[in-house]
């Protein structure tokens, strides 16, 4: 038989590097000129044949970037040992019969030569030859292959019995490919008998011819050749096997059991359709043909396609261990899971038991599609993750009241889903205020004094966040005092987004930027305070803002640094080794001067890791 090797090309996931270094010099000396490195190399002749235990010289030109050659001894090596061998000079000896391909490699640069090795004998002759009728006009031949040299196969047949006494006449019947074993002669008369020769060829000639005994086209035995069980199905997609018989041509039929919804058996053997439950289904057949019947019983699994039955995830918060786990019924109950497209916030994972599971590292809403595999089938389904920052109290001083006035202020807070449900859970508000559940602190004060309460704030995702809340009644109103004294770093292209706060006053706020300019790209509410907008150049920004409230002001002076855009610079890393120790640093410009890295999809090769601090 012939055996052709199969070459599966290893495939090694190689993270490749650039890394930027600043800086102005500190060294001297002269840098290497890049092409005076090897560029390439050239195996001579690109294809040869070589006979098994011959031999054939390859020779490798390697050069360098302009174009000369180096003085470099390159390695050679064999995609596959067993069917051809290469030495340190480039010296090749056939091994078995097959293709293999020839590697030179000097400086990292490869040339490859294709060689054909092959048997200068004929091939071994088969064994075993036999021939079978399978209905009135046909006759099959089978043999055993015992070369790995032939190209192909001849068959010829003679006339049993000829008329006269002359001596029988070989005719070929065909041929057939390398390693096939069956020959199928159709088309001939009912009754004849013949004898079948079988013999191995190829380029050096053709192994003597091996006979048969003598055949008599006629009906041989019915019998039904299909295994049990039958190739498994899926609830609502087609499904079409043929039931197979030797012998004479059969018409089938169901004589027990019953068929899944959806599928049928035709005379023809043909079973089909479109199975519309699931389950294991156990029946029997009959195949009738040339005066004779035969039965069997088959079982025929359907699997019901796995569906993801998560719908929606829990909420999860900024620098807080998550878990949750994804959840799919059908197939065969055991279910692997991956992240087919899009990608979970950073620092999550999904595991392939369907578990979710890190620390995220931002607050984002994140869109990924989930894949699940079970009994060879998938689902996917589109899933959304928030993850919401920890939820704060921003409030802890609110604006002065004036006795017997009418006064109304809000409590703030941030992070977490909106809306937020505020509760007083100790000390006491001066008489006369009380807190909303909107978080809205109004009434008229009856007395001068000063009142300290906590207060306790839920967000809609389940957080919880509590702080304790100063509050000034006074006999007049005081001037308005502006309490932020720092803004959060913004970056060119990200959304930015900061409140200015105050105290004092009536407690209702106007604002204005007086000297001084905002990022371009960012804009300051009058009413609210609030810094929205994406910053679009880069840079630090002293502003002077100014609040007024019950005719009165407060300023204050803020600053607003803008970073650069951060930027991965490297778009490949260097080659690794397997077994020898690896570092591929990531560079990144812009930012803050203090990236944190996490991979945002595909895999490292095992035993590599990316450092979440240094890239």
């Amino acid at each position: 038989m012939r055996l052709r090797p199969l070459i599966h090309p290893s495939s090694v996931l190689l993270l490749l590097g650039l890394s930027a270094c600043g800086g102005d010099g500190g060294g001297g000396g002269v840098e290497p000129d890049p092409r005076d490195a090897v560029q390439s190399v050239t195996v001579s002749p690109s294809t040869d044949r070589v006979p098994l235990g011959g031999a054939v010289q390859l020779s490798a030109t390697v050069r360098d970037g302009h174009g000369n050659p180096v003085g470099v001894t390159p390695m050679w090596t064999s995609s596959a040992t067993a069917i051809a061998t290469v030495d340190a000079s480039g010296r090749v000896t056939g091994v078995a019969p097959g293709s293999v391909t020839i590697t030179a490699t000097a400086g990292g640069r490869s040339g490859t030569a294709g060689i054909e090795s092959f048997d200068p004998n004929p091939p071994a002759a088969p064994s075993g030859v036999n021939a079978v009728a399978v209905d009135d006009s046909a006759i099959e031949v089978s043999w055993t292959d015992r070369s790995a040299s032939e190209t192909h196969t001849l068959i010829r047949r003679e006339l049993v019995g000829a008329a006269g006494g002359a001596p029988p006449a070989l005719v070929q019947a065909g041929s057939v490919p390398p390693d096939v074993t069956t020959f199928r002669d159709a088309g001939l008369p009912p009754g004849t008998a013949y004898r079948y020769h079988v013999e191995a060829c190829n380029d050096a000639g053709c192994s003597g011819p091996v006979p048969a005994a003598d055949v008599v086209a006629t009906f041989p035995t019915l019998s039904i050749d299909t295994t049990d069980p039958l190739p498994s199905g899926q609830v609502g997609l087609a499904y079409d096997i043929t039931l197979q018989a030797s012998g004479p041509d059969a018409t089938w039929a169901l004589v027990d059991g019953a068929l899944p919804a959806g599928l049928g058996l035709a005379d023809d053997g043909t079973l089909a359709g479109t199975p519309t439950e699931g389950g294991t289904f156990g029946f029997t057949v009959m195949a009738e043909g040339g005066g004779q019947m035969v039965t069997r019983a088959y079982s025929l699994v359907i699997v019901t396609p796995p569906v993801i039955t998560t719908s929606t995830l829990p909420e999860g918060v900024s620098g807080t261990l998550y878990s949750t786990g994804l959840v799919a019924v059908g197939g065969d109950g055991a279910f692997v899971w991956s992240v087919e497209s899009g990608a979970l916030p950073l620092g999550l994972a999904l595991g392939a038991d369907g578990v979710i599971s890190g620390t995220p590292a931002a607050a984002v809403s994140a869109t990924f599609t989930a894949r699940v595999q079970s009994a060879g089938l998938e689902a996917f389904a589109q899933l959304e993750l928030d993850v919401f920052a920890p939820l704060v109290v921003t409030t802890t001083t609110l604006p002065s009241a004036v006795v017997s006035t009418a006064y109304s202020t809000m409590l703030g807070a941030s992070g977490g889903r909106p809306p937020y449900a505020w509760v007083q859970t100790g000390g006491a508000l001066p008489d006369g205020l009380t807190l909303g559940a909107d978080g809205t602190v109004s009434g008229t004060a009856t007395a001068t004094g000063t009142a300290q309460f906590g207060a306790r704030v839920t967000s809609a995702d389940g957080q919880a966040a509590e702080a304790s809340v100063s509050i000034t009644v006074s006999d007049q109103v005081i001037a308005p005092t502006v309490t932020t004294s720092t803004l959060p770093d913004g970056g060119v292209g990200a959304a930015y987004a900061a409140q200015v706060e105050a105290t004092d006053g009536d407690g209702q706020f106007s604002w204005a930027v007086i000297t001084g300019a905002l990022p371009q790209g960012v804009a300051l509410d009058t009413d609210s305070g609030d810094l929205t907008g994406t910053p679009t150049v880069a840079g630090t920004f002293d502003v002077t803002v100014e609040v007024t409230s019950a005719g009165l002001t407060g300023t204050a002076d803020l600053q607003v640094v803008v970073h650069e855009e951060l930027v991965i610079g490297t778009t490949s890393l260097p080659d690794g080794i397997t077994g020898a120790a690896y570092s591929g640093p990531v560079s990144v410009s812009g930012g803050d001067g203090t990236p944190t890295f996490a991979l945002a999809s595909g895999t490292l090769p095992p035993g590599l890791a990316l450092d979440a601090g240094t890239g």
